[in-house]
């Protein structure tokens, strides 16, 4: 549910922002009227349930918007096949707003501004410590807002991998031409 309001006002300000600067926007008795919005979502979870969640959405932007003088008559919401997929929609024109990660923004920077980022929830394991990260404890959220995105490498059972495991349990860190 957090994470449903925090898209939905991301977006409301996002299309506040985007909506006074389009040129599909038009004055109309003291109102913009916006023909159609379009949305376009990377496939961050499951479509399905990416659609089920959002599904809301497009109502609540009419109306808020229309609280600010904005008259939206359709609003369209799609789920990516992929990150790229979201991408090129936004590239192309095909999208006018889009949320998607810094992986998909850093390919089509070129064509796309950030408008608005968010805040994600902190993981308990917050540390660059790779013992803790090997420790067998499951990650959990926790209530700390954080700006960044801690990643991970993660080794298979190859002969590389299974070593490379071994000597992070051994506390040795790998170098970067072993991690190549």
């Amino acid at each position: 549910m957090k994470l449903w309001k925090m898209m939905t006002g991301m977006l409301l300000a996002g299309v506040l922002l985007a909506s006074g600067c389009g040129s599909t926007t038009e004055k109309k008795e003291g109102s913009r009227s916006i023909p159609e919005l379009k949305i376009a979502i990377s496939p961050y979870q499951d479509a399905d349930t990416i659609r089920t969640r959002t599904e809301p959405l497009g109502k609540l932007l009419q109306a808020k918007l229309k609280e600010k003088g904005y008259d939206v008559k359709k609003v369209s919401i799609t789920v990516g096949t992929s990150y790229n997929a979201v991408g090129e929609a936004l590239s192309a024109g095909s999208a006018d707003v889009g949320f998607i990660s810094g992986a998909t923004y850093v390919l089509y920077d070129k064509d796309v501004d950030v408008l608005l980022t968010a805040l994600r929830e902190g993981i308990n394991k917050d540390t660059t410590d790779l013992k803790v990260w090997n420790d067998g404890s499951r990650d959990t959220f926790t209530k700390n807002l954080v700006k960044y995105y801690r990643s991970a490498i993660v080794v298979g059972p190859s002969p590389k991998g299974q070593a490379l495991l071994a000597r992070v349990k051994r506390g040795e860190k790998p170098t970067w031409e072993e991690l190549a």
